[in-house]
């Protein structure tokens, strides 16, 4: 890896959507380059992934799992989970609501949600937002 591959793995830690020909634009050099320095820095494992950095500002975020009530006493129909992550999504404090197997995945902004109040919810697994990333990515 040179001087050039650190500039192009610079930028695209900065915003990993930046197209190749903006990168070159920047570096004042070829597209072509770019291109095939990124295919070679993701092919040769250099870069596993790309992702995305949520914005904190004053927002705090909360998540949990919700497992349907009726999983206590049977097994869950697959709709049953669906109707309940809908449910969680209706909340205006909701910004993430999904299906994970057999539960739902919800992510809020603290404030008024209670995800034990949503219709059919049995147990709530409260998780560290750190957790919620191996599941999104």
């Amino acid at each position: 890896m040179d001087e050039l591959d650190r500039k192009i793995i610079e930028f695209l830690r900065e915003d990993s959507r930046m197209s190749p020909a903006k990168i070159a634009e920047e570096l004042k050099v070829a597209r072509k380059t770019v291109y095939n320095r990124i295919n070679k820095l993701n092919d040769g494992g250099v870069i596993k992934k790309y992702t995305i950095l949520l914005s904190r500002g004053d927002v705090k975020l909360r998540a949990a799992f919700i497992h349907p009530l009726k999983y206590l006493f049977s097994h869950p129909l697959g709709k049953d989970v669906s109707k309940l992550g809908e449910e969680a999504g209706k909340h205006p404090d909701v910004v993430l609501s999904a299906r994970v197997r057999d539960k739902i995945l919800v992510v809020w902004r603290d404030g008024k949600f209670n995800p034990r109040t949503v219709e059919n919810a049995g147990r709530v697994e409260e998780l560290d937002l750190s957790e919620v990333y191996k599941f999104i990515h």
